[in-house]
């Protein structure tokens, strides 16, 4: 049986056989990578393959903190004196 592309059925029969193949490893391995819980360890699972990362730095943590403040003070500062109260609309 000759399928479009000049493939013949043997080869998307070899073809499957060997990503359904692929796919049962990389299954097994997610399930060993998830049944290892562990806070401490920052790592994910991408592709097949377990990635992981290093610690961030003390300096690092702080950055979504210090950006909170700065827009938390942008924000306040642009509310009327009322404090908070919905803009009315012109129209």
């Amino acid at each position: 049986l000759l399928l479009p592309g000049g493939s013949t059925y043997r080869s998307c029969l070899k073809l499957w056989t060997l990503l359904q193949a692929h796919w049962a490893e990389e299954a097994a391995l997610r399930q060993q990578f998830l049944q290892q819980p562990s806070p401490e360890t920052n790592a994910e699972f991408i592709n097949g393959q377990v990635v992981r990362h290093s610690p961030a730095k003390a300096r690092h943590i702080l950055v979504p903190d210090n950006v909170f403040r700065i827009l938390s003070l942008f924000v306040l500062s642009r509310q009327p004196r009322g404090g908070m109260s919905p803009r009315k609309s012109s129209g």
